[in-house]
């Protein structure tokens, strides 16, 4: 199951099976952004490769910044993987 909640930051999409949460993204301005540093590391495996240099949120967080179709596709296969 997909959630999508919108914010003045974005759109945050959160894979739930099971009832836990499996993977987080957040959307704005058709990239998408990935705090998990395994779920960046699987993207890239599945020949998804981030389209800038990876940043620092303020609280300190890293993140990757991903865009396009694939990253769909794959978001579908991490989330089915991680069941």
């Amino acid at each position: 199951m997909f959630l999508k909640d919108n914010d003045e930051k974005g759109t945050r999409i959160v894979c739930t099976l099971g009832g836990n949460r499996k993977g987080v993204i957040l959307m704005r301005d058709k990239k998408y952004y990935i705090y998990n540093w395994r779920q960046a590391y699987f993207y890239m495996q599945n020949g998804v490769m981030p389209i800038e240099r990876p940043g620092v949120h303020p609280n300190g967080s890293v993140y990757f910044v991903f865009s396009g179709k694939e990253t769909e596709k794959v978001y579908d296969k991490w989330c089915k993987n991680k069941e």
